[in-house]
C-alpha cells in the first residue's frame, strides 16, 4: 500500500479521529509486532511536523530496549524509572512534559527537543509491554488532549494476541511476593494442582506428595521458620512439594517385595520430579492470573519442619510455593534480566569460564554498581550468609536417612 498524504485538521476531536483511522489504516492488517510499530511510528511523524524523535521502546527485564522510531539514533536502552520513558513505566501512566529541561533526569538524545509525551502501552490485560514516545522541538507542545487522543489510538497497536501464549507467559512470569488479599478459588486451586500432577515424571512414579497449606497456623509457622517472610502467611495458597521416596519403598514392603533403602540417587530423581511439578503449578497459576514465589528457605530447618510437617524419613521437603493475586505494583515490577544464552548455553560439553567471561555474563546482575563491588556484596549476602550455611547443614541432616542398601 502506498501511503496517500493527508491533511490533518487543527481542531483536536477530528485530528485524532483521522489519525487514528490512519494508524489503522496502515497497520490493521499486519500481523508482525515489528512491522505495526514501524508503521505507526511513520504516520504519528508525518501527523506531528514539529515533532523531531517518534518511536517506541519496549520493556525487557528490567529495562525498556529501543524499538521502531522515527528521527535521530536514540539511546538503546532505559531503565526502570529512569528519564521520562521509564517514569512512565515506574508510576505506570502517561507524562506530558512541557519543557524537558526541567525534568529532573530527562536523558537528552537531541539537543533541539524541548518537550515530550510518552504513552503506555498495554496488553488486554492491562500490563505494560512497552512506551510511544514523542519529542517536539517546540516547549508546551503536547497538551492532555494529546495525552487522551494518543491513548486512544496505542492499543490498536498490540499483537501479543498472534504470539505463542505459553512463552509469553514463560518470558513474563516473575515473583510475586505481595497479595491483594482476594483468595484463590477452589476451583483455581483445583486447576492449579491438577497441572502440576500432569507434569513429566520418571517412569510415571510421581516421586512426591504436595501438602496443601491449609492451616492458618501452620502458614504463620512457615512464615516464620523460612528466613521470617510474613507475606507467606498471607498467602492464599501455599504448597509444599515433598521429594517422596517414602511411599513406593512402603508399596514395594507392603507387597511382598524385598527392597533396597532409599538412596541419594532416589532422592534426586524425587527431587527433580518435585521441580518438574512445582514449575508446573507455577505456569498453571501464571495462565490464571495468578502470582507466585518459590521459596528455597522449606529446605532449611530440617529438624522444625519435620516436627511441623510430619516428615518421615524418606521424605524431603524440596521445593515450597506460595500463590496469591499480585498487587497492580507487582504486576507492574520489572523482571530481572537473565544472562545471556551464549554463557548459559554450552555446547556438547561444559566449558569452564574464564573471569572476563563471567564478568561478562554477571554485567547485567551488576547494572550500575563496580562489578567487584556488587559481587563481593552479592556474595556476603547470599552465599557466605547465615541462611545459605543452615540450609547446607539442614539438607545433609535429611541426607542422612539416604545411607544407601541395606
Amino acid at each position: 500500500m502506498s501511503y496517500i498524504e493527508v491533511q490533518y485538521p487543527a481542531e483536536k476531536a477530528a485530528f485524532y479521529k483521522l489519525l487514528k483511522e490512519q494508524v489503522a489504516l496502515y497497520t490493521g492488517e499486519e500481523s508482525a509486532q515489528t512491522a505495526v510499530l514501524a508503521n505507526a511510528a511513520s504516520v504519528l511523524a508525518q501527523a506531528f511536523p514539529e515533532a523531531n524523535w517518534v518511536g517506541f521502546y519496549l520493556i525487557e527485564g528490567e529495562e525498556l530496549v529501543l524499538g521502531p522510531f522515527q528521527g535521530k539514533p536514540a539511546v538503546s536502552r532505559i531503565g526502570y524509572g529512569k528519564g521520562v520513558c521509564g517514569t512512565a513505566w515506574r508510576e505506570d501512566r502517561s507524562q506530558v512534559v512541557e519543557e524537558v529541561s526541567c525534568f529532573a533526569g530527562h536523558i537528552a538524545c537531541d539537543c533541539n527537543t524541548h518537550s515530550e509525551i510518552v504513552i503506555p502501552l498495554r496488553r488486554a490485560d492491562g500490563r505494560m509491554w512497552g512506551v510511544l514516545d514523542m519529542d517536539s522541538v517546540l516547549p508546551g507542545h503536547f497538551t492532555e488532549a494529546d495525552r487522551a487522543g494518543l491513548e486512544d489510538i496505542v492499543p490498536l497497536l498490540d499483537r501479543s494476541e498472534g504470539e505463542n501464549p505459553v512463552l509469553r507467559a514463560l518470558h513474563e512470569r516473575k515473583s510475586v511476593r505481595a497479595y491483594t488479599g482476594e483468595p484463590v478459588t477452589g476451583a483455581e486451586k483445583e486447576a492449579i494442582l491438577a497441572a502440576a500432577c500432569a507434569a513429566p515424571t520418571a517412569g510415571n512414579q510421581q516421586l512426591y506428595t504436595i501438602l496443601d497449606i491449609t492451616d492458618q497456623a501452620v502458614k504463620d509457622a512457615l512464615a516464620v521458620s523460612c528466613d521470617n517472610q510474613p507475606f507467606i502467611a498471607k498467602a492464599s495458597a501455599v504448597f509444599v512439594f515433598c521429594a517422596d521416596c517414602q511411599k513406593w519403598y512402603d508399596a514395594f514392603r507392603s507387597g511382598g517385595c524385598d527392597p533396597r533403602l532409599p538412596g541419594a540417587g532416589d532422592l534426586m530423581l524425587a527431587v527433580t520430579d518435585c521441580a518438574i511439578a512445582a514449575q508446573n503449578a507455577v505456569t498453571a497459576a501464571e495462565s490464571l492470573g495468578l502470582g507466585s514465589c518459590y521459596i528455597g528457605d522449606i529446605m532449611e530447618r530440617c529438624e522444625v519442619h519435620r516436627e511441623l510437617l510430619h516428615l518421615p524419613d524418606y521424605v524431603f521437603p524440596a521445593v515450597m510455593l506460595v500463590i496469591g493475586r499480585p498487587t497492580r505494583q507487582q504486576r507492574e515490577r520489572p523482571k530481572p534480566r537473565r544472562c545471556a544464552l551464549e554463557h548459559i548455553v554450552h555446547e556438547n560439553a561444559y566449558r569452564v569460564m574464564d573471569g572476563g567471561e563471567l564478568r561478562e555474563m554477571l554485567a547485567c546482575q551488576a547494572g550500575e554498581r563496580p562489578y567487584e563491588e556488587w559481587l563481593a556484596a552479592f556474595c556476603a549476602r547470599k552465599y557466605q550468609s547465615d541462611f545459605s550455611r543452615e540450609m547446607t547443614r539442614s539438607v545433609e541432616a535429611y541426607l542422612k536417612a539416604f545411607g544407601g542398601e541395606r
